[in-house]
Formats: structure tokens, sequence, C-alpha cells
């Protein structure tokens, strides 16, 4: 299971919730959690992108 399939998400900020809901809902409000999401999301491309280069160089 992942948070994407949890029913309710709260969202914290300085011990105070800012954002709760599910985690579409989360996604369309232009808030805390969705930018959350969205830097998980660039760092992980990076990360698999820097992970294939060194298989190529390693290679070579």
């Amino acid at each position: 299971m992942t948070i994407k399939h949890a029913d309710r998400t709260i969202v914290l900020q300085n011990g105070e919730i800012i954002e709760q809901g599910a985690h579409d809902n989360l996604l369309h409000q232009d808030g805390a959690y969705k930018n959350l999401i969205l830097a998980q999301t660039v760092w992980n491309k990076a990360s698999r992108h820097s992970d294939r280069t060194r298989k190529k160089a390693s290679r070579h």
C-alpha cells in the first residue's frame, strides 16, 4: 500500500494541519502536498537518469 491508496492523508507544517484529503484531491490543490509529490518525481527521474549514465560509463 502506498500513500496514493490512503483514504485520507494529513499534511503537517510546524505541528499544524495545513492540508488533508485523498491523494487525488490533494494533487488538485496547489499546496504543500502537491509540491512534495512534484519534488519527489523530479528527484526520482534525476536519480534514474544518473543510474543509467553511470551504467553506460562503466561499460566503456
